[in-house]
C-alpha cells in the first residue's frame, strides 16, 4: 500500500542556483518506490512543497540523502481532506 506524503524542501540560503542546476543536470533522483506527483514553489524560491507517495518510507531517506547538503527537509504524511472527513464520520460511529 502507498502512503503520501508532503515534503517541505528548505533551499540552503545561497544554494538555490545550486538546486536547480542539481535538478537540471540529475533529475530528482528518487529511487525505489517514490513517485513524485506534483510540487510548488514559494514566490521567492527559497522553499518548495513536494508531494510524493511512497511503498516503503525508507526510500524517502535515501532521496533526502542525495540533496542534503543544499536542502533541509520536513516529512509529513498526508491523506486527503476528503479521506480525513470519512474517518471523522467514521469514528463518531465506533
Amino acid at each position: 500500500m502507498s502512503n503520501t506524503y508532503m515534503i517541505i524542501e528548505h533551499f540552503t540560503p545561497g544554494k538555490e542556483k545550486d538546486v536547480y542546476g542539481r535538478l537540471e543536470g540529475k533529475g530528482r533522483m528518487m529511487t525505489g518506490s517514490l513517485r513524485y506527483i506534483d510540487s510548488w514553489v514559494s514566490a521567492d524560491g527559497s522553499y518548495c512543497f513536494q508531494l510524493v507517495e511512497a511503498h516503503d518510507p525508507t526510500d524517502i531517506e535515501t532521496w533526502i540523502n542525495k540533496w542534503e547538503d543544499i536542502v533541509t527537509f520536513e516529512v509529513h504524511q498526508v491523506i486527503s481532506s476528503k479521506a480525513m472527513q470519512k474517518k471523522m464520520k467514521d469514528d463518531d460511529h465506533v
